[in-house]
């Protein structure tokens, strides 16, 4: 079995892997946030829960982030 990283470089390569790389979109299992009370986190619903779980533990996961960049101009 490869790694997460093996698989992701032999993906962008064109290479064979062991099985398909797996993103949910939207959904990293780091941003989401069960214990937040908004009604309109639909991630706190139980229903979530092993989707949230199995994103964490199972998926190939690219996270952007955002990265500040100093002396840049403002975004207009």
């Amino acid at each position: 079995m490869m790694t997460r990283r093996e698989r992701l470089m032999r993906t962008l390569h064109g290479l064979s892997v062991d099985r398909p790389a797996v993103c949910f979109y939207e959904l990293n299992g780091l941003d989401e946030n069960p214990a937040d009370d908004d009604p309109f986190n639909i991630y706190s619903d139980p229903s979530w829960k092993p989707l949230l779980d199995l994103t964490r533990e199972k998926t190939d996961r690219i996270v952007i982030r955002y990265v500040p960049f100093p002396d840049a101009p403002p975004d207009p």
